[in-house]
């Protein structure tokens, strides 16, 4: 907030937050991950505050994704191991509330692995293109990508 305050004409900045591949111990009363969700939400509420005391919330896309999903059950260790299936969240006010993609089924609960209908390219996208003004965004990423379910989040 503070580099968007400074009048950086930078359009997009990145930032990481590690530490969420934990493959055991995930759970409240014995792992970090609700932690480290807490400090992200903490992380992400400090930015919005910030971002609205300037008057530019309107105009911010926060993209949250991981490099990875997780398994639809638990492993050995109280813990869930890499799937294919994600998350992702965005934040802002040019944001579209609400859930986008296909919504899950007790079918896609009982499986392995969570199907995934929204490929991660269409939400940068249809962020690059509606919100950046990007022409065609799909030059962005070097090849041909299709995805099953549209997204309309900006």
């Amino acid at each position: 907030a503070m580099m968007l305050q400074a009048g950086f004409e930078t359009r997009v900045f990145y930032t990481g937050f590690g530490g969420f591949d934990t493959h055991a111990a995930q759970g409240k009363a014995i792992g970090r991950h609700p932690d480290l969700l807490e400090d992200l939400d903490e992380a992400l509420k400090g930015f919005a505050d910030d971002c609205k005391a300037m008057g530019i919330w309107q105009n911010c896309v926060v993209v949250v994704i991981s490099e990875f999903g997780r398994r639809n059950f638990e492993n050995g260790s109280a813990g869930t191991d890499h799937g294919g299936g994600n998350v992702v969240l965005l934040s802002g006010g040019a944001i579209q509330p609400g859930l986008h993609g296909d919504p899950l089924t007790d079918n896609d609960l009982a499986q392995p692995f969570l199907p995934w209908t929204v490929d991660f390219r269409a939400i940068y996208s249809n962020v690059l293109e509606q919100h950046l003004g990007f022409a065609d965004a799909r030059q962005v990423f070097g090849e041909a990508y299709s995805s099953p379910t549209s997204v309309g989040v900006v």
